[in-house]
């Protein structure tokens, strides 16, 4: 086993997800989401143990959705409304409110993260949704206290079963310690996953191989 530290985060980009169903997974060309400041992610898992002749016999476990929360510099109004479903008038750039999420809209998330020794980690996850952030304000003062945007993102499994891997995804990781992007490909040029994979990221050769 080997260990470091995380001091470092960037590269916070979406894409739309196009398709997922029974026959296809297939996501639009991923855009930066906002420069982030912070990220927190946390899983919602289950777990249940089940007793026979006085002891455990079998512990089952579910995974739920994985909440992720962003923070960095403010989206504006009409940026935050078409990821959150909301509808801007294309006439007038007016985000017009329903009160109601009216285009539910999924995005695949991916981001990079540093560690301390130099290597990096990327993720993708495949899909999930956005909800519509909380807003503060207030006047000027003699501080120089500023407001950016928090995002909350939930993370789920696609309905698509990939061929390579046999089951659902729902979400691509590599450490560099281990994986590398291969020559001349971009992790951020599209959303990585068990279809792509071995196309964009191969295993680090060890040094006395």
């Amino acid at each position: 086993m080997s260990f470091t530290l995380t001091r470092g985060l960037s590269n916070v980009f979406i894409a739309p997800v196009t398709a997922d169903d029974g026959e296809t997974f297939t996501t639009g060309t991923p855009r930066q989401l906002m420069p982030a400041g912070e990220m927190s992610i946390s899983v919602d898992n289950d777990k249940q143990n089940y007793h026979f002749d006085n002891t455990v016999f079998a512990t089952v476990g579910r995974e739920g959705a994985s909440e992720v929360t962003i923070s960095g510099a403010k989206i504006r109004p009409a940026d935050l409304a078409a990821i959150t479903g909301k509808t801007v008038d294309e006439t007038t750039g007016a985000v017009l409110d329903a009160g109601e999420f009216v285009n539910n809209k999924y995005w695949a998330l991916g981001a990079k993260t540093n560690n301390i020794d130099g290597t990096e980690e990327y993720f993708w996850f495949a899909k999930g949704s956005f909800a519509l952030p909380g807003e503060s304000a207030k006047t000027k003062g003699e501080d120089t206290d500023a407001s950016g945007t928090e995002l909350t993102y939930s993370a789920i499994s696609t309905i698509h079963v990939f061929e390579e891997t046999g089951n659902v995804h729902k979400r691509t990781i590599i450490d560099t310690e281990q994986s590398q992007i291969a020559e001349g490909a971009d992790w951020f040029a599209q959303v990585v996953t068990p279809a792509n994979v071995d196309t964009i990221v191969s295993a680090v050769t060890p040094a006395s191989a």
